[in-house]
C-alpha cells in the first residue's frame, strides 16, 4: 500500500473563532473557538475509510454527501454546517474555495472557474493524512484527519464510493465529533 491505514490518523482541531464563509443566501458562521489538537487517532474499527489522503487526492471538485438521520445520529455529536448542499475545490496551489446552500447547487465547470471569486476562499496543507485550512485574513484554522475510501459499501442507508473522502473534524477532549463525506464531481471533457 502507498499510503498508510487509518488507524495512524493524527491530529484534531484547531482553533475555529469567528470564521465565516459565502453561500448563495450569505454569510454562514463556521464554528466557534476552544478545540485544541487531539492525541486520539481514530481505528480502523471505528471507522471503514480505507488510507490516508495525500493532497493530489484532494485537488478537484468535490460535493458533501448528506448523511441519512441514522447514520448521522450514530457518527456525529454536532452539525456545524447543516446545509444539504455544500461544494468544494481544491487547486494545485493550495487553495480550496467552497459554498453551502439549501437549495441545489448544480454547478458546471464554468460555474466553478468563474465563482471562485465570490466563494469563500482559504488556503490548505495536507500531511501525514491531516488537511489543515486556514483563513490568514480572519487569523483562524481547522484540521481535519482525511482518508479516501477504498472499497465502496453501504451504511444506515449512505452509500459509501470508492475515491470518496471523508473528513473528521474533532473536539476539545479529541473525540471525533463531525464527519463529512465528499464526493468527486466528474465534469465530461470539452469536445
Amino acid at each position: 500500500m502507498k499510503r498508510l491505514l487509518a488507524a495512524i490518523l493524527a491530529a484534531g482541531c484547531l482553533a475555529l473563532s469567528g470564521c465565516v464563509t459565502k453561500s448563495a443566501s450569505g454569510d454562514i458562521p463556521l464554528g466557534a473557538s476552544g478545540f485544541a489538537p487531539a492525541e486520539e487517532t481514530v481505528s480502523e474499527s471505528d471507522y471503514n475509510v480505507g488510507e490516508q489522503a495525500l493532497e493530489e487526492d484532494l485537488i478537484g471538485y468535490w460535493e458533501y454527501v448528506k448523511w441519512s438521520d441514522a447514520l448521522l445520529e450514530e457518527e456525529t455529536k454536532v452539525v456545524p454546517w447543516d446545509y444539504d448542499y455544500q461544494l468544494f475545490a481544491f487547486d494545485e496551489n493550495g487553495v480550496c474555495y467552497s459554498t453551502m446552500s439549501d437549495s441545489p447547487l448544480n454547478w458546471t465547470i464554468d460555474d466553478f472557474e468563474n465563482g471562485f471569486d465570490t466563494l469563500f476562499c482559504s488556503e490548505y496543507t495536507v500531511e501525514d493524512g491531516v488537511i489543515t485550512i486556514t483563513d490568514e485574513t480572519l487569523g483562524t484554522s481547522e484540521a481535519w484527519d482525511v482518508t479516501v475510501i477504498e472499497e465502496g459499501y453501504t451504511r444506515k442507508g449512505v452509500d459509501f464510493k470508492p475515491g470518496d473522502l471523508l473528513l473528521h473534524r474533532r473536539g476539545p477532549d479529541g473525540e471525533v465529533e463531525y464527519v463529512r463525506q465528499l464526493r468527486r464531481i466528474e465534469f465530461p471533457e470539452e469536445s
